[in-house]
């Protein structure tokens, strides 16, 4: 599998509100990572890396191509700490000639799966106003409008809190 490696860090993304352009594809180190096949044929790699605000990634291949149709990351806060143990989705992005084929849906399923097996308490996000198919598949997927952001309030932030 030819993997293309690119580093994107979320921490900033989360702590200060900056934007960070959204990639094609992302890295995942293929000896590091755990692979799954789904009943469709989709392979997907996935990877937690760091210890005190661990990186979550993971990414969906075509079956036929090895090609990275998207990707899926987000942090994950410090578990030991009295607060509750909070998920941040940083990137959720699907290559154009994918879209509208259920593969968000996809990718969503899996992180929210991911992070109920964590322990996650609550899953947070933050979405452009304007991007309407988004905000309609975090609701789809139980998230909650929770507020605004951004120096023109042109984000909004979405909390789901993780059913047992």
């Amino acid at each position: 599998m030819n993997i293309k490696y690119k580093l994107i860090i979320g921490i900033a993304c989360i702590s200060f509100g900056l934007v960070w352009p959204m990639e094609e594809s992302i890295t995942i180190d293929p000896l590091r990572c755990s692979y799954e096949v789904d009943e469709n044929g989709y392979k997907y790699m996935s990877i937690i890396e760091g210890s005190l605000w661990p990186v979550y990634k993971k990414a969906i291949y075509d079956r036929s191509s090895d090609e990275q149709i998207g990707y899926i990351n987000g942090i994950l806060n410090d578990h030991t700490s009295p607060t509750p143990f909070i998920g941040f989705i940083n990137q959720l992005y699907v290559r154009k000639n994918f879209r509208k084929k259920g593969f968000g849906t996809r990718l969503m399923h899996h992180l929210c799966a991911d992070f109920k097996q964590l322990k996650v308490e609550e899953i947070r996000l933050r979405v452009k106003k304007n991007n309407q198919a988004a905000i309609d598949l975090y609701e789809k997927f139980g998230f909650k409008k929770d507020g605004e952001r951004g120096i023109t309030n042109n984000y909004l932030l979405m909390t789901r809190k993780q059913k047992d």
